[in-house]
């Protein structure tokens, strides 16, 4: 294992011992609030480091993918040769080091791969194959490379943003995004929306609703609950849901507000009640310990454990989905994606015809420059609301109707864990793919979706059945992104008289077809 700083200071490590004598080295006091960058991290020179750490009981905080952990690449998307390319190390060079020889089992056939002459005269001048030594060389380069292209790229960042990438961002995504709030985010325009919506007890109440009511109906027994005969109240305290006959109560427990362990830290303050997760997990065992001390039987349910146990029952997620009771609009719901589709597999071209590619690029930077954008808190609408959708600007959600027969749906929904684009939500629930049969009954979706999806949406033969909530945003710009857009298209990241392999035409050439590009700014070269 070799490291070097910034400076270009080595250290190599070597031997049985490697793994502990490196992180040693590493978890010292002298090291504390260093930033380490690692090549190939992600999916297995990891695992020695966190072995070590479980070992030696040190508690670590990883943001995991799966099974990988995120790495270098996820800031500079390249691998090393690459990296040095595009940074213009072109005098640099990657020493290739053949791993997979390293095993018997992977040598080629010598004869028809060797090139005799140059084996024997390497021969005859007595060479000898240093395979310690190979490898060493090889690392040492590759972590050379690896030293000055971070610190060439964060110079380069640092020039152009003010902002380090190293210092607090994982991916490039979040250094786009502290850019952005550091430079650019004008006061007063994107709101901070409460971490669970406008009205959380809402929400948190129908979801205990559903639960009880689908208790009730699978054990053939009548709860009593705040929708059915109301809350039972025993001392303090009010009961979610009670029954009579075995004198039991049922209580669900919202992550949230009765401080989950599994799912927040002892310490997190609730940003609601201002108590910690701590306090309200102790009250919650107050409760439950109160109730049994008085004869009732307790019977509960963890919101979290519940979403497990509904992921995998399908008559429980059957009797939700249809449960008449709606949940408050949440946002994240209205966050979709896309979907790639071959809409023809294959065409015999006629002797005039040709096939043409067509590449639509930087969609996301010109929504955001040339459309409205909204701006501060919605009006949160939930009665007398307006039939005609265009006289809302934000999230819509509501139960509609698809059209048959239309080849490219607009409005997508999310089944079976996948994102569909169906004009039949039976089909869609049942991955069924021969011919529709549904009534229209059974062809209803109810979703969250933006009022201008809505609004192509019924240009396209989507009937609105009913409006259950509207965010309508009454503030908008058309400016927010666009200095950013700007700063970001004018080629301000390639040095001039600098250009690697065409590196040139990536970075201007994708921002620009044209003298003129969509974004209107000029390019001195294309």
């Amino acid at each position: 294992m070799r490291d070097q700083n910034e400076a270009g200071d080595e250290w190599v490590f070597e031997g049985d011992n490697t793994r502990n004598e490196f992180c040693e080295w590493l978890f010292t006091k002298e090291h504390a609030g260093c930033t380490v960058m690692a090549h190939n991290f992600q999916g297995y020179d990891s695992y020695f480091i966190l072995q070590y750490l479980r070992e030696n009981g040190v508690k670590y905080d990883v943001i995991m993918r799966g099974a990988k952990v995120h790495r270098l690449p996820e800031l500079y998307p390249d691998e090393v040769g690459g990296f040095s390319k595009n940074l213009w190390f072109g005098r640099i060079s990657q020493r290739l080091f053949p791993s997979p020889f390293q095993q018997e089992r992977a040598l080629p056939p010598r004869s028809p791969y060797y090139n005799h002459q140059w084996h024997n005269e390497l021969k005859q001048k007595n060479y000898v194959f240093n395979f310690q030594q190979e490898i060493l060389s090889y690392c040492r380069s590759d972590v050379d490379i690896l030293r000055r292209c971070c610190l060439e790229f964060r110079e380069l960042f640092r020039d152009v943003t003010d902002i380090d990438p190293f210092e607090k961002c994982l991916t490039i995504a979040s250094a786009c995004n502290v850019v952005y709030r550091t430079n650019f985010l004008q006061e007063d325009t994107i709101a901070i929306i409460p971490p669970h919506g406008y009205h959380p007890k809402v929400k948190q109440s129908n979801i205990a609703l559903k639960w009880l009511s689908y208790t009730a109906e699978k054990n053939d027994i009548f709860v009593q609950h705040k929708r059915s005969g109301g809350e039972k109240s025993v001392g303090r305290y009010f009961l979610d849901g009670y029954h009579e006959e075995t004198n039991s109560t049922y209580e669900f427990h919202g992550c949230f507000w009765h401080g989950c362990l599994n799912c927040y830290a002892r310490d997190t303050v609730n940003p609601v009640t201002g108590k910690t997760m701590h306090d309200l997990y102790m009250a919650t065992v107050e409760k439950t310990s109160y109730l049994r001390g008085r004869g009732f039987k307790v019977i509960e349910m963890w919101e979290c454990e519940m979403k497990r146990e509904l992921e995998q029952d399908e008559d429980m997620r059957s009797y939700f989905d249809n449960y008449k009771l709606m949940d408050p609009l949440e946002p994240r719901e209205a966050f979709f994606g896309g979907r790639t589709n071959a809409a023809k597999l294959y065409h015999q071209c006629e002797e005039d015809e040709k096939v043409r590619y067509v590449d639509f690029t930087s969609l996301y930077p010109w929504a955001n420059k040339m459309t409205r954008t909204i701006v501060g808190h919605p009006r949160i609408i939930t009665e007398n609301l307006d039939e005609d959708i265009s006289t809302y600007f934000g999230l819509i959600k509501c139960t509609l109707l698809p059209p048959r027969g239309l080849f490219h749906p607009v409005l997508p929904y999310r089944t079976q864990g996948k994102l569909m684009f169906p004009l039949c939500k039976t089909c869609a629930d049942t991955c069924d793919q021969t011919p529709c049969t549904h009534s229209d009954k059974g062809r209803v979706i109810q979703g969250t979706w933006c009022s201008v999806e809505l609004e192509k949406a019924l240009e396209k033969g989507y009937r609105i059945l009913q409006l259950h909530e509207v965010w309508h945003f009454p503030k908008t710009s058309d400016e927010l992104f666009k200095d950013y857009i700007d700063n970001q298209t004018e080629g301000e990241w390639l040095p001039q008289g600098l250009c690697y392999q065409g590196t040139e035409t990536t970075v201007r050439g994708r921002i620009s077809r044209s003298r003129r590009n969509p974004f209107g700014s000029k390019q001195d070269r294309v």
